[in-house]
């Protein structure tokens, strides 16, 4: 991911990306569209994408509710 500093948009929905994934995600501060619907990441991981400036956030799980990302 490093090698695309451009990137504005990212699908990984439904693979096996985890929270440490999510860690490496938040870096791309040019990414403006993300989907991580249906990963194995928690609440957690999410907070690793606070830096990033979204548009468009997908994110559908049953492990991370909504009292979990604002806390």
């Amino acid at each position: 991911l490093e090698a695309l500093p451009r990137l504005s948009r990212l699908e990984i929905a439904n693979t096996a990306v985890t929270d440490e994934g999510l860690e490496l995600i938040g870096r791309l501060g040019s990414l403006t569209q993300l989907d991580v619907s249906y990963l194995p990441i928690t609440a957690a991981g999410v907070h690793h994408l606070r830096t990033l400036t979204l548009k468009s956030l997908m994110m559908a799980s049953k492990k991370i509710d909504a009292a979990a990302l604002l806390a």
